[in-house]
Formats: structure tokens, C-alpha cells, sequence
């Protein structure tokens, strides 16, 4: 799901910072080049403190989901829901038959009118703590799910051609 999330803020020039497991590896094998750059190794092994260290820096969550009703589907979207919930941070849960027009005036009207968070999301950033981001894309990962790279990537490519005409309405 990451992967997803991260190759549509590259394709749409949105920053992508955080961080990455100490590594720099993921289930899948190691994080390609052009992500990894923009991601700092947390000091700690595993996939849980590099969660909740990405939950600490962010200002919203967008949880993206097989099924939006069961968001706790794994033990590592669980972590994040709780995070996020626990720093009552502005959440929203979603599915891929969620219409990217609703998330985009989420994001509109919870983040960007109220100058939480920026278009175009920043721009590409090396240093996390000097920029951090605003909004985290989160959800199960590839193996719990198979197809959410995809899915997710997918989704977040309409909500940005979305986010162009919400922005620009009255």
C-alpha cells in the first residue's frame, strides 16, 4: 500500500517524506531508489516505529482499506488507527469504490482551506524533520492485500485530478 501511495505523490509532484524501516526494506524487498531518497531509516528495527513515527509527523490520516467498514483489518492499519485516533488527528477511512471526489473535499475542506496542509503538498523533500507531512496515506500491506499498490496508487491519482476541480469551485 505504501508503494501505491508514494508512486502517486511522485507521478502528481506532492512530497514524499517520513520514515522507512532501518533497512530501507519493505515486504516486498528493498525501497526503490527514488522513494527511499526522500526517507530517513528510523532508528529502530521493524515496521511499528517507523509507523508511529510517520503518525507523529503528520497533521491528517487517509486510510485507505479493502473494505471501509473494517478498517482494522491488520494489526499494522490497527497501529495506525489508534495512533491517529490517540492524537486526534483528522482521519478519514476509506475503500476503492470511495469516489475520489468526496476524499478530495475532505482533503479540501479539513486541510487545505483551513491552511493545515498546502498544494501541491510541498515539494520533493530529503529532510522529514525540516518538512514534515501533512498527510499520511496508510492501510494493509501488499500481502494482507493483494493489488493495494495498485488500488491505491489508482485512487489517489483520481483524487489529485479531483482535488483540481474542488479547489476551483465555489
Amino acid at each position: 500500500m505504501d508503494r501505491g501511495a508514494h508512486d502517486a505523490a511522485l507521478d502528481n509532484a506532492w512530497r514524499v517524506t517520513g520514515y522507512m524501516p532501518r533497512d530501507g526494506r519493505d515486504e516486498l524487498g528493498q525501497i526503490p531508489q527514488t522513494v527511499a531518497c526522500f526517507l530517513l531509516p528510523h532508528d529502530k528495527p521493524g515496521l511499528g516505529a517507523r509507523t508511529e513515527a510517520n503518525v507523529r509527523m503528520a497533521a491528517a490520516a487517509l486510510i485507505i482499506v479493502r473494505k471501509d467498514d473494517d478498517p482494522r483489518v491488520t494489526p499494522g492499519t490497527a497501529q495506525t488507527v489508534d495512533l491517529v485516533t490517540l492524537r486526534h488527528l483528522p482521519q478519514m477511512i476509506v475503500d476503492p469504490a470511495t469516489n475520489p471526489t468526496k476524499i478530495a473535499r475532505w482533503i479540501w475542506s479539513s486541510l487545505l482551506a483551513h491552511r493545515t496542509l498546502m498544494l501541491p503538498f510541498g515539494t520533493l523533500s530529503r529532510e522529514p524533520q525540516q518538512e514534515p507531512p501533512r498527510l499520511l496515506v496508510a492501510g494493509p500491506r501488499e500481502s494482507k492485500w493483494p493489488g493495494a499498490r495498485a488500488v491505491t496508487a489508482t485512487l489517489l491519482r483520481h483524487t489529485a485530478r479531483s482535488l483540481i476541480d474542488v479547489q476551483t469551485q465555489p
